[in-house]
């Protein structure tokens, strides 16, 4: 049986698309300040494999979105530290949801399409 997306090495594509630098301690010490929230373990296990990128399977069975009525669609995880990183000035979380116009209640850490656009997760 082969790992299971969500947990084995081989959740993201090869490609170094949206992907930061390795991942350290001290990077996630210093996005959860930044950002101000801590940042949920099962994402932090995933990033330890690949510090963000395209998922490989981008599809996954939903009770339906605005989208889909039977599946979600992510496009990308973002990971911590670099030019795409969470904790980005340019393109990160803060960036993202003021640009969105959400509440500041959250991190975005991913797009997926929703309703006839790219939406942010």
């Amino acid at each position: 049986m082969s790992p299971s997306p969500s947990t084995g090495d081989d959740f993201f594509e090869d490609s170094e698309h949206y992907t930061g630098p390795p991942l350290t301690g001290a990077m996630v010490e210093q996005a959860g300040a930044t950002l101000g929230y801590r940042l949920p373990s099962s994402y932090l296990a995933l990033l330890r494999r690949k510090n963000g990128g395209v998922p490989k399977r981008g599809c996954h069975a939903t009770a339906g979105t605005s989208w889909s009525d039977n599946h979600i669609r992510v496009i990308t995880i973002f990971g911590i530290g670099g030019r795409w990183g969470i904790d980005s000035d340019e393109f990160g979380s803060r960036h993202m949801i003021r640009q969105a116009g959400f509440p500041e209640i959250g991190v975005v850490i991913g797009w997926t399409p929703t309703a006839g656009h790219d939406g942010i997760m």
